[in-house]
């Protein structure tokens, strides 16, 4: 059976767990907890093996999270569009994934509007 492993990286509070829960149809969560290291959730699909993996945004991560990603097969970076720093978040991300998967990366814009909803909803 193959194996194709999804990384999901950005920094923290950008939404990769949000975005991991809807993939399992869960509700979605604004009290969400803060991911510590990685999860992980997999999927059968026409012999297939998908692995998503859900990394944690914190700097003490940071080398886990790179070191899981150099076997990803598809690695999605994601951003807070309501963040003051996500181009700048989002650029560290592109020049890790290029420094250390020596690829050139096809760059889709995915934004999260989880803050966004937050404040709406007060």
């Amino acid at each position: 059976m193959k194996i194709f492993r999804i990384y999901l990286v950005g920094e923290s509070n950008s939404g990769k767990s949000s975005i991991l829960r809807a993939q399992q149809n869960q509700p979605f969560n604004l009290n969400i907890s803060q991911t510590i290291g990685i999860d992980n959730w997999s999927f059968i699909k026409n012999q297939t093996k998908f692995k998503i993996y859900d990394t944690s945004g914190l700097k003490k991560f940071e080398q886990a999270t790179i070191q899981g990603m150099k076997n990803a097969n598809l690695i999605i970076i994601c951003f807070d569009l309501c963040s003051n720093t996500a181009y700048k978040d989002v650029e560290k991300w592109l020049n890790i994934v290029q420094t250390y998967k020596s690829i050139t990366p096809i760059i889709k814009w995915i934004s999260n509007y989880k803050r966004k909803m937050k404040i709406q909803k007060n």
